[in-house]
């Protein structure tokens, strides 16, 4: 099983410039994504924090495909 909070996750999303939903449309993305709960969890003494779980069974895993880039020096018009 795998902890995070939800301010780390999302920092790092917007961060990375890959996500551009609210943190509300987040929040409803990973209530509804199975596998994904929410809790309060007791990160020190008397420090409670809204904490979600990954449980890794709930997930497939895919299988790693390499690919076979090629580079070249030709410059390609395209239109």
């Amino acid at each position: 099983m795998v902890h995070f909070t939800f301010d780390n996750l999302f920092t790092h999303l917007v961060d990375e410039k890959k996500w551009k939903f609210s943190e509300e449309n987040t929040h409803l993305f990973l209530k509804k994504m199975g596998g994904v709960t929410r809790e309060k969890l007791h990160i020190q003494a008397n420090v409670k924090r809204n904490v979600y779980s990954v449980f890794k069974d709930s997930f497939e895993e895919e299988p790693l495909v390499h690919e076979k880039i090629e580079f070249s020096n030709e410059r390609k018009d395209s239109f």
